[in-house]
């Protein structure tokens, strides 16, 4: 599960809960029933989240598939429904390493096909920032074809793939293709940063999702309320990554400095190396995965509009 993800559920966690708390005071649900852990059990019909929590005792890997064929990011789990499941409810789980959801919104369909229609173009999958062979995977399942070339304008050769990945794409996400057509992913290795002849407007991040219903509820309360939520949310994030913040006074205002460095048109890579260079002097050094989890933080909780280009700049090791 990559840092985001991981970030963003758990976000999901202390959103839900403070919003139960603050709109109706109820106690939280009752346990749902969960996987026996010898047969995949059904979680059609239920939300991404409590599907993934369904299926954790299984030990199967979760991957998703939007069910627009959009490959819309993932913000907050509880407002996908499980459409479909592959493999089927009570096969047994040892014979699989995975399980695909196809996942929507609330009322959504896949689009049907126009009869006697010629075959349509294919969408073009998200891969900024992912792993080669993860990115591979994902360009070839959509039925498009892979070429890869040295970012840095070297032409070096990639022989082991798990240590390179994606900085840019010839076609951005989000565009259609002809089935087949090859699709040329730029590639570094970790902690490399490409250079300006090799940037493309492909590598933009893509433009934030419209708001779910949860942010259009906390939108609708009181700006007090409003602090409160995204506070315990940037806290509670830290805290889930094992992030010693001190006093939560500076390190929520930390988080401010950090978002207004990002609006300001700062890198995330030039911000996070700015933070680990700043902790090795304070003495209290952070890694790169620390301070790419703190500024992930901060940009769920207070500047989401962020986030993608967080995610796919890189991580200083």
């Amino acid at each position: 599960m990559t840092q985001l993800s991981y970030a963003r559920r758990s976000v999901v966690v202390v959103i839900s809960a403070l919003l139960g708390f603050v709109l109706t005071g109820c106690d939280p649900q009752d346990e749902m029933d969960t996987a026996t852990g010898d047969v995949i059990v059904d979680v059609q019909g239920m939300t991404l989240g409590d599907a993934k929590d369904a299926l954790e005792p299984t030990g199967l890997e979760v991957e998703t598939s939007d069910i627009t064929g959009e490959d819309r990011s993932v913000f907050i789990e509880q407002n996908w429904i499980v459409a479909s499941q592959d493999p089927a409810a009570g096969e047994p789980v040892g014979d699989h390493t995975t399980i695909t959801l196809t996942i929507g919104k609330e009322g959504e369909t896949a689009p049907a096909p126009t009869p006697g229609a010629e075959p349509s173009t294919l969408v073009v999958p998200e891969v900024l920032g992912m792993a080669l062979p993860d990115a591979k995977n994902r360009i070839e399942e959509a039925g498009l074809g892979v070429e890869v070339h040295d970012a840095t304008g070297e032409d070096r050769s990639v022989l082991w793939e798990s240590n390179w990945s994606v900085t840019s794409q010839s076609l951005a996400a989000g565009e259609h293709a002809q089935p087949g057509q090859v699709i040329t992913l730029g590639v570094l290795k970790d902690g490399e940063q490409p250079s300006s002849a090799d940037e493309d407007v492909s590598a933009a991040p893509p433009p934030p999702a419209p708001p779910s219903e949860i942010e259009e509820q906390i939108a609708r309360m009181d700006p007090e309320t409003q602090t409160m939520i995204n506070d315990a949310t940037y806290l509670g994030t830290l805290e889930l990554g094992g992030i010693d913040y001190g006093d939560e006074g500076t390190a929520i205002a930390a988080a401010h400095t950090l978002c207004g460095d990002l609006q300001a048109g700062t890198d995330p890579f030039a911000i996070r190396y700015a933070m680990i260079k700043s902790s090795m002097d304070r003495g209290a050094a952070v890694s790169g995965d620390e301070a790419q989890w703190i500024l992930e933080a901060a940009a769920v909780a207070y500047c989401p509009d962020y986030v993608d280009a967080v995610v796919n700049s890189g991580t200083p090791r």
